[in-house]
């Protein structure tokens, strides 16, 4: 019985010590990984606010209505993002129901 104590204990201390060298690995991992977002901090809040907006689903589009409405005039660019949206809309509709 006494030997199978010692077995588990040292078992136990075995398991304790892997724990230990994987918990002081993770931490060095997420400390390297955050150093890059420190040196980003760095940034202004200028870039940071355009960074955000290039990584928002629908800037491209929003500056395609802004340019062409200053460029060619507010109603050709509705009439032609109307008529495109129209074209994408039916031939998303269409795919949708073929893959049905």
């Amino acid at each position: 019985m006494n030997q199978s104590n010692h077995a588990h204990e040292l078992a136990r201390v075995t398991i304790l010590e892997r724990m230990e060298a994987s918990r002081t690995a993770l931490v060095l991992a997420n400390q390297t990984a955050a150093l890059p977002a420190a040196r980003g901090a760095l940034r202004s809040s200028a870039s940071t606010v355009l960074a955000s907006l290039v990584e928002a689903p629908h800037v491209a589009l929003l500056l395609a209505l802004v340019i062409g409405g200053i460029v060619l005039g507010p109603r050709r660019t509705l009439s032609i993002a109307g008529r495109s949206g129209l074209t994408a809309w039916i031939a998303r509709n269409v795919r949708r129901a073929i893959t049905q």
